[in-house]
C-alpha cells in the first residue's frame, strides 16, 4: 500500500542541513542528516514534546522537545501542513501550554510582593522612606493566583487574565517614563510587555474552544 504520510524537509534554526519530518497518523518521525535512527514522538506525548509557536513579532516556530529542545522555522506552506496534521487543540494541549506559561511565575510573584513592602527611612545612609506599593503587591498576588488556578482548574480564560496582567505592567511602566521616574530606555520594556500580552491573547484565542477534560470512560 502506498504511504501517504506528509513528509517535510525542514531546517533547524542555526543549521544549514534539512531534517526529514514525517507526519504519521499516530506519531511524528524526525530524522537528522546522517543519523539512521529517527526520533519518534507518539501522539500521546504531543502536548509535552511538540509545540507550534505562533505569537510575538517573529516567524512561527516548531519546537520538538526530544531528546533535547530543537527549534525549526517552517515556511508558510509547511505551517499549513503542520496545523492540519495537529488538528484543533485538546485539553491536554491546554494544560501543557498553561504549565509552560506559568512555570517560572512563583519566584517572580514573590519578588513583586517583597518589593511592594514599605521601608522606613534611614537618615544615616541618606535613604528616604519607601511607601507601600499597592500595584506591585496586586501584581504579585494576582500572578500567584493565576499560577495556582492554572494547576487546579486549567481554563483558556487564564491566558486572557495573563494578557491583562502584562498590559497593566506595560501601562504602569509607560506612566513612569512619562512622569520622568525612569529613563526613555524603559519604552523598550513597554514594547516587550505588549508583545508578551499579545502572545497571551493569541493563546487564549487558540484555546478558546477547549472547555474541559474529556469525559471519564471508567466502569459505571
Amino acid at each position: 500500500m502506498e504511504d501517504h504520510n506528509p513528509t517535510l524537509s525542514i531546517v533547524p534554526m542555526g543549521k544549514t542541513e534539512a531534517w526529514r519530518l514525517e507526519l504519521g497518523e499516530q506519531n511524528l518521525s524526525l530524522s537528522a542528516p546522517g543519523v539512521e535512527e529517527p526520533i519518534v514522538v507518539d501522539r500521546s506525548e504531543f502536548s509535552e514534546k511538540v509545540e507550534l509557536r505562533e505569537h510575538g513579532l517573529g516567524a512561527p516556530l516548531l519546537l520538538v522537545r526530544i531528546p533535547k529542545a530543537t527549534v525549526f522555522q517552517p515556511d508558510l506552506e509547511q505551517m499549513d501542513t503542520l496545523r492540519a496534521w495537529l488538528g484543533p487543540p485538546t485539553f491536554d494541549d491546554l494544560t501543557g501550554a498553561l504549565r509552560r506559561r506559568f512555570k517560572w511565575t512563583i519566584p517572580i510573584a514573590l519578588m513583586f510582593i517583597v518589593t511592594a513592602m514599605p521601608m522606613a527611612a534611614d537618615p544615616e545612609r541618606n535613604l528616604a522612606a519607601v511607601p507601600f506599593d499597592a500595584l506591585s503587591a496586586f501584581l504579585g498576588v494576582a500572578l500567584l493566583a493565576l499560577a495556582a488556578y492554572s494547576k487546579a482548574c486549567p481554563h483558556p480564560r487564564l491566558f486572557l487574565f495573563d494578557c491583562f496582567w502584562f498590559l497593566v505592567m506595560a501601562a504602569d511602566s509607560a506612566m513612569r517614563v512619562i512622569k520622568g521616574m525612569t529613563g526613555a530606555w524603559q519604552w523598550a520594556f513597554v514594547v516587550i510587555l505588549i508583545v508578551v500580552a499579545r502572545s497571551s491573547f493569541r493563546e487564549y484565542s487558540r484555546f478558546s474552544g477547549v472547555v474541559g477534560p474529556p469525559p471519564s470512560s471508567g466502569p459505571e
